[in-house]
């Protein structure tokens, strides 16, 4: 649905929202299990309640903004500035890691 081969089928656009999705959900998870651990443990993960947790979300909500954007510019115009390179050996590293995968799976 996503990928046509080794290429992108959704829109950057689309890929940049799913990205942001992922992370924000990714936080909440992370601040529900800070919950359950002080609630079930006495742990005091969250510090001091309700502003501990907001402030956590509104900085993964900065996060999340973040690498949409950038993961968003990379692939609408292929160049990011400085963080171009770095992107493309990550992409290519990984590439090579899923060829391996799936050689290793038609065995």
């Amino acid at each position: 649905m996503l990928f046509e081969g080794d290429r992108f089928a959704a829109a950057p656009s689309a890929l940049a929202f799913i990205t942001f999705c992922v992370a924000m959900t990714l936080g909440a998870c992370w601040e529900i299990f800070e919950f359950a651990m002080d609630q079930t443990l006495g742990l005091n993960m969250q510090k001091s309640g309700l502003m501990d947790t907001m402030g956590d979300l509104i900085v993964n909500g900065i996060g999340a903004v973040l690498a949409s954007l950038v993961g968003f510019l990379y692939l609408r115009f292929r160049a990011v500035g400085v963080l171009s390179r770095p992107i493309e050996q990550f992409i290519n590293l990984n590439k090579t890691y899923y060829r391996k995968a799936i050689d290793r799976l038609k065995r």
